[in-house]
């Protein structure tokens, strides 16, 4: 039996997926608490390539196989970065997986117990501008995940990818594969900034939201709708002093009012742009997210990934791309 690796590294977390080659069948996998965060705040990789390394040796151990039984790793995210293990340049959008698949490159790294390993580019939107190119938005990670959730869920024609995380991203995509451009909010940041390190903390649960309540949500959208996002926040500490309200509704209320900046900014893109939006991510910030649109937009056509199908998502991104490359497709 032969093997490869995924990687993918965010801020905060790195997850390595063992994977069977020829069934693409998860194995197993690990996630270890190290991301391009730890990077930046001791000025080098160095932790970041001992828990990579450390997670792989686990993989093996725990399943009984040796590193000569991995045919090669997959790295997408921020591992690409400056602040990763192997920095690969931004691709323009336009790009689809054919594209991404042409510029990864390939190394091998001691952190990666020199298996060979082909870094996924991420992606940058573009601009002429007075005869110059300004760089509108940046992603490592998500255009991966959007190639492949696109696949999963069998999509055509034209629409908007929502992926809702710490940095919250918008893509746009057509029905030939192809991802157009990209827009960053920082929602997720957001809501733990003011959750932890606000005088909102003593009415905020730690865990933010539990259950979701579509009527707190709402709530906390129309408030900052009608009275700003500042003025809105301060309404959590009201509710808490008055006693009525339970700390998973002012969650929601919360979540509601961090979102409201992303739906007007999605209502402005489908003034322009038609087609369907696609939610991906995880709970809560995906059901959250899904539930305002189709309240905020009811005219778009809304479709909300599963768990399962997010899951299946970010194993086919990488794989796909990876058919893209003719000494990995053979």
């Amino acid at each position: 039996m032969k093997y490869i690796m995924l990687i993918d590294s965010g801020t905060t977390n790195s997850r390595i997926k063992l994977v069977e080659q020829y069934s693409t069948k998860v194995k197993d996998s690990v996630k270890v608490e190290a991301g391009v965060r730890n990077t930046a705040i001791n000025g080098t990789n160095e932790e970041l390539k001992k828990a990579v390394k450390q997670g792989m040796e686990k993989l093996l151990k725990d399943n009984n196989i040796q590193k000569q039984d991995i045919n090669y790793i997959l790295a997408s995210g921020m591992i690409t970065s400056n602040l990763g293990l192997h920095e690969v340049p931004h691709q323009e959008a336009p790009a689809d997986a054919e594209k991404l698949a042409a510029a990864m490159e390939r190394c091998s790294l001691e952190e990666m117990l020199f298996i060979p390993c082909y870094f996924i580019p991420g992606l940058k939107s573009i601009k002429e501008l007075k005869g110059r190119k300004e760089v509108l938005d940046v992603m490592r990670g998500e255009e991966t995940e959007a190639i492949g959730l696109m696949e999963v869920m069998q999509l055509s024609g034209n629409g908007t990818l929502m992926l809702p995380g710490s940095h919250t991203k918008w893509i746009r995509a057509n029905g030939q594969g192809e991802l157009l451009w990209s827009s960053t909010s920082l929602s997720g940041e957001l809501l733990k900034a003011v959750q932890s390190r606000t005088v909102l903390s003593d009415s905020l649960p730690e865990t933010l939201i539990t259950k979701l309540d579509e009527h707190a949500l709402w709530k906390g959208f129309s408030a900052a709708e009608r009275m700003g996002v500042n003025r809105a926040l301060f309404q959590i500490r009201l509710q808490h002093l008055s006693g009525e309200t339970e700390e998973n509704e002012r969650a929601n209320f919360l979540a509601g009012v961090i979102f409201h900046s992303d739906i007007t900014a999605l209502k402005e893109m489908h003034q322009q742009n038609d087609g369907w939006v696609l939610v991906g991510g995880s709970f809560p910030l995906k059901d959250a997210a899904a539930s305002l649109i189709k309240r905020a937009l009811p005219k778009v056509e809304v479709i909300e990934a599963s768990s399962d199908e997010v899951e299946q998502g970010a194993l086919r991104g990488p794989l796909l791309i990876a058919e893209n490359k003719e000494e990995l497709s053979t």
